[in-house]
């Protein structure tokens, strides 16, 4: 699908950011997106995000929930608030280290914030899966886990050059996880390609499966003909009943064929039915008599 681009991590920013939240989650996932995004500097709170095209969402939120309006500033790449109202800052850091979603609802926005601010996942046509989000304070990460672990999800955190990573690898957890945050669409997306993706993973295996059937079926027939004209030349052959015979000479004259192949043209040449069994048995038999005449060394 050419609308998803190179980065579906922003197609599913967009359609989280499209959704129609209640009030109530907007605010936790507003709460979150700030608190991932921004850091304090010069005696105000500084939020920079690369999602320019939501300045009016970004302005219609602090105005609503903290009654106030700052000043957007656009960069190339980004665009930035400098804060500096001090009813906001000391209402922001109060609300620092305590868990605001308390319930399921409230868990899905602050993770759909969260992921908004500094959230990242692959591209389902991609060589693999990944979802991640990053924070840089410890106790948001431990939040971050808490919020992961009341609605499910399974997720692992490292820490590396002074951020916290916690991300999610498993393929369903991801879908889950995107479920969670209402972007249908790109659940939807995500699921085809998964689906695809096993579908030719597992052709895959079936065709190493059968090449590998085939290439130790042709290794076994080549020794059963070596054997069998070892023993003719012998006089070993003599030895083996005359449904034996028949049943050398067939496989002289079909090297390719397996088991059931030998068992259908069996019948069609000789109008005796044969199991694969007693097949595998027969030709067994022919490769142990050979092998008796080189001391038991088989043929190679």
């Amino acid at each position: 699908m050419e609308e998803y681009g190179n980065s579906f991590s922003n197609f599913v920013k967009n359609e989280i950011l499209e959704y129609k939240w209640e009030n109530k989650q907007l605010k936790v996932l507003f709460y979150s997106f700030l608190r991932a995004n921004g850091n304090y500097s010069g005696g105000g709170y500084i939020v920079k995000s690369s999602l320019k095209e939501w300045e009016h969402f970004f302005n219609k939120m602090f105005q609503e929930f903290f009654n106030i309006s700052p000043k957007a500033i656009k960069t190339k790449k980004l665009i930035k608030y400098e804060i500096y109202d001090p009813e906001f800052l000391i209402k922001f850091t109060k609300r620092l280290g305590n868990l605001v979603a308390k319930t399921r609802d409230d868990h899905k926005a602050y993770i759909s914030g969260l992921f908004i601010a500094k959230g990242w996942i692959s591209n389902p046509k991609s060589t693999s899966f990944h979802f991640e989000v990053r924070v840089r304070n410890l106790y948001h990460s431990l939040d971050i886990q808490e919020i992961f672990e009341g609605v499910g999800i399974k997720t692992l955190t490292i820490q590396k050059n002074k951020w916290y990573f916690t991300y999610i690898k498993k393929s369903t957890d991801i879908a889950n996880v995107l479920k969670l945050m209402n972007a249908s669409q790109s659940v939807m997306f995500f699921e085809d390609q998964r689906i695809n993706r096993d579908f030719i993973s597992t052709l895959k295996k079936m065709d190493s499966i059968e090449y590998h059937n085939i290439k130790k079926s042709n290794e076994t027939s080549k020794l059963q003909i070596k054997a069998i004209k070892a023993i003719k030349k012998n006089k070993k052959f003599l030895e083996l009943n005359e449904k034996q015979k028949w049943l050398a000479e067939l496989r002289v004259e079909n090297p390719s064929s397996s088991f059931s192949s030998l068992m259908i043209k069996y019948e069609e040449k000789y109008k005796l039915e044969l199991s694969k069994s007693t097949i595998s048995n027969w030709l067994k038999i022919m490769v142990d008599l050979a092998n008796q005449d080189t001391g038991g060394e088989k043929n190679k």
